[in-house]
């Protein structure tokens, strides 16, 4: 085998060297870095080919397997693993299969090193003979699984974590890891249940923030409140509990409630990701807050009328993280005004945007100067919302559009519409992955692609009221206030709990001008959160 690398080296290189001296300048003499480029990739290609050597089973002709000689290799590799110095990893693990083909060990580890290489055929081969050798390894299950799941094969990744499950049942990363390959699937129902196994095994703070985004993408929104709650309380040390706090209650629209948990998830890891992305969606949310608060007070001006007193003022969120720690575990650190910043796209499906509750007709066309001044490219994309049948919320919403006086008093106390056909794992994962785009095409201002990304989730599942409700934030982003409400409405009929929708209402009533409308909104938001706030209370009391 060394005989047949060396000639191969050769040919290859001598290859290499008469086609680039063919495109190379006549009047180039700096050969010193062709040489070295020549070099670096027949140290390269060396490599590669020592790897193909250590992937035959078995020891060269005429020698005996030696154990013994092989386990200076196999340290030597994990040694090299651990320094990540993958490709020295596979060339010490390779030289112990050689001497030791059962090593089965070796052939786990060097799968470890070549994945990491993006070496995926290779690793799964790899893990296939260990599997060969040591069947009863969950290690290894638990390991083909991660491959599998990283090529979509989710059915077979399933199984072999369910062979680790039945190989070690008390090893909660299996399940853990199961829980993440029925999300990847979509199949939210059985994410909860192998996350609930994980966890009467051992109770462990990240395992419920994972339940907890499960729950949140089933909308059990008390639920999966409770179990950030569990989270917090299990490990106060833990930035990403808190921020899963926080996550839970924007979307239940309680916006006090987040601002404080995100301020301790800042204070606690500056860095944190999703701190970061929470931060800035709650800085558009201020921001909508304030420009509708000015409208409302010119209005006020203008009509010399009296009206209902606003909401009180959200507190401040930290634009920067805090210096020092904060005085409470709890308390809010100060902060100077906000100003909006570009970030990442948030990885969960909430849309953040305001509070409110009483459906009423919004105002007239008159009243909505800046609908004029939506994009072009926007309004097209509107022309392309996907047909309502006549019972659905958004054919109702229409109807209220058209019909003000008529429908008052029925969208004052919506009600759910009949359910369309369910929607297979599949197609919710779509959804989700759809309402994702469509957050990061609104924060990069990219309007006309995010109503696309959400007409596609509609077509695919006509009842997803968080999708009328990202939808209506659009809208309401572009000043088009008839269709953010309408899609508002849409979603609180599907969820009459929806406290975020109820908030989003609030606010495109408040910048379009009927803030009598807005504050009722906002009050049916507040006692919406303020039972929910009271019903994770208590659940997280009872687990």
């Amino acid at each position: 085998m060394s005989r047949l690398r060396g000639t191969i080296l050769l040919a290859l290189g001598t290859a290499f060297l008469g086609a680039t001296m063919s495109v190379y300048p006549k009047d180039k003499t700096d050969l010193k870095s062709l040489v070295m480029n020549l070099q670096q990739r027949v140290k390269d290609l060396d490599a590669r080919l020592r790897n193909l050597e250590g992937s035959i089973n078995g020891p060269e002709p005429g020698t005996k397997p030696d154990p013994a000689a092989a386990q200076p290799f196999y340290q030597a590799g994990r040694s090299q693993e651990e320094a990540k110095d993958y490709r020295g990893a596979v060339d010490s693990f390779s030289k112990a299969i050689r001497l030791d083909p059962g090593n089965d060990p070796a052939l786990l580890h060097r799968a470890y090193s070549r994945l990491e290489l993006g070496q995926m055929d290779e690793a799964l081969a790899d893990v296939n003979q260990s599997i060969k050798v040591q069947p009863n390894d969950s290690r290894a299950y638990a390991f083909r699984a991660k491959l599998y799941q990283q090529r979509k094969d989710y059915d077979r990744a399933l199984a072999d974590l369910q062979e680790a499950v039945t190989r070690d049942p008390e090893n909660t990363d299996f399940l853990v890891a199961m829980g993440g390959v029925d999300e990847s699937k979509g199949n939210f129902d059985a994410a909860v249940d192998a996350y609930t196994r994980a966890l009467k095994i051992k109770d462990a703070s990240a395992t419920h923030e994972k339940r907890a985004e499960a729950l949140e993408a089933l909308y059990k929104l008390d639920d999966a409140s409770a179990d950030c709650y569990a989270a917090v309380k299990i490990n106060r040390m833990d930035a990403e509990a808190f921020a899963c706090r926080a996550r839970v209650s924007i979307h239940k629209g309680q916006f006090q409630n987040a601002i404080s948990d995100l301020n301790e998830a800042i204070r606690l890891q500056p860095d944190l990701p999703e701190a970061s992305k929470l931060t800035s969606s709650l800085r558009e949310l201020v921001d909508l807050n304030d420009t509708a608060k000015k409208l409302n007070d010119q209005q006020k001006l203008s009509q010399q009328a009296s009206v209902p007193p606003p909401s009180p003022a959200t507190p401040p969120l930290t634009a920067t993280p805090p210096a020092g720690p904060s005085p409470t575990a709890q308390q809010p650190v100060p902060s100077p005004k906000l100003v909006a910043t570009a970030a990442a796209p948030p990885a969960t499906p909430a849309v953040i945007t305001p509070a409110s509750g009483k459906a009423t007709a919004p105002p007239n066309k008159a009243t909505l100067p800046l609908d004029k001044a939506t994009p072009a490219a926007v309004r097209a994309a509107s022309a392309a919302i996907p047909p309502v049948s006549a019972g659905s919320p958004a054919a109702a919403a229409a109807s209220a559009l058209k019909h003000p006086a008529a429908a008052l008093s029925a969208m004052k106390a919506p009600t759910t519409a009949p359910a369309s056909k369910a929607p297979t794992p599949a197609q919710i994962r779509q959804v989700v992955d759809l309402r994702a785009k469509a957050k990061e095409y609104t924060q990069a201002n990219q309007f006309a692609d995010a109503i696309e990304a959400l007409n596609q989730a509609l077509q695919i599942e006509p009842d997803s009221a968080m999708a009328y409700n990202a939808r209506g934030y659009v809208y309401l982003r572009t000043r088009q206030c008839q269709l953010a409400i309408q899609d508002f409405t849409a979603a609180i009929q599907l969820r009459p709990s929806y406290a975020n929708a109820y908030s989003n209402r609030a606010v495109t009533e408040r910048v379009c001008g009927n803030p009598g409308a807005a504050d009722d909104d906002l009050k049916r938001a507040a006692e919406i959160g303020s039972a929910g706030a009271k019903g994770a209370s208590v659940a997280a009391a009872r687990r």
